[in-house]
């Protein structure tokens, strides 16, 4: 991989951890798969929690509740019992979402992180190639508008790595059908034209904790990816789940510490998130 397509340099894989404020933060909820585990209110914003309510009606097979839950579990007894979504359905909605909110970052990530939550949730008919290509699209999507945005080219390059390296993770470790798989989809290799080892994400992340005055807004990003299930080298290995839970927290903290904002959630209330699922259009 050339220079030019690495968002970092190699970092040790050991997770820095963030300093501590001196007056005690509120602690990072505890990891929960119920929509209704939302700690008490704190002057400080809570952590990354979706909740697509807003009041609305939910449509016809989409999930309600929290749809981004802290280590949320694949393939609920629930969804497993409901009939299968079409997937150009369930992708026409996600390309509805509009969601408002002070980081641009997070509001340019919102339609991915709702497609990656509905697909981990929801019982949907998957097909690898048109997914990957939906996914592909999102993604260079998302970069046209960080750059509108102005957010930093090193931040944004980090970004668009998380993104990829949460969509391999996730969408990669989804059940699938016998002839159909993620293998070959790869948007880490895609993008940065590297193998997915699920490290790099890490990797990034120990950098960004190392400095992260100015780069809340990513962390942020990151800090969703994480609450949405984002595992990596972590996932599979016996023991390690204290060890995730650790970097999370890290996260977390480190939001808190360098950038309280009272009243005021590290992602507000989704926008747009119930709108109607209306009929699939053609895609080019």
């Amino acid at each position: 991989m050339s220079s030019k397509d690495d968002p970092f340099r190699p970092a040790d894989k050991t997770v820095i951890r963030a300093p501590r404020p001196r007056q005690r933060s509120p602690a990072a909820p505890a990891s929960s798969s119920s929509a209704g585990a939302e700690p008490a209110a704190t002057p400080a914003r809570e952590s990354t929690v979706f909740d697509p309510g807003v009041g609305r009606r939910m449509p016809t097979g989409w999930s309600s509740g929290t749809v981004v839950v802290q280590n949320p579990v694949p393939g609920a007894a629930a969804a497993a019992a409901a009939p299968a979504l079409q997937q150009e359905i369930l992708l026409s909605a996600a390309d509805g979402v509009n969601y408002a909110a002070a980081n641009p970052i997070l509001a340019a990530a919102a339609p991915l992180l709702m497609l990656f939550s509905q697909l981990r949730l929801m019982p949907v008919e998957r097909q690898a190639a048109p997914l990957a290509e939906h996914i592909t699209e999102a993604i260079e999507t998302f970069e046209r508008e960080m750059a509108k945005a102005g957010i930093a080219e090193e931040d944004a390059r980090i970004a668009k790595f998380a993104l990829c390296e949460t969509a391999d993770d996730l969408v990669g470790n989804l059940p699938w059908p016998k002839d159909d798989g993620w293998i070959g989809h790869s948007l880490v290799a895609r993008f940065f034209h590297t193998k997915p080892t699920g490290a790099g994400f890490y990797e990034a992340l120990n950098k960004i904790l190392g400095r992260p005055e100015g780069h809340h807004d990513l962390l942020e990003l990151m800090h969703a990816c994480l609450s949405l299930g984002f595992e990596g080298q972590y996932r599979g290995r016996v023991g390690e789940r204290d060890a995730l839970e650790r970097v999370r927290r890290d996260v977390y903290d480190t939001i808190r510490y360098f950038q309280p904002r009272a009243g005021d959630d590290i992602s507000p209330h989704w926008q747009g998130m119930a709108a109607a699922l209306s009929k699939p259009q053609a895609r080019g």
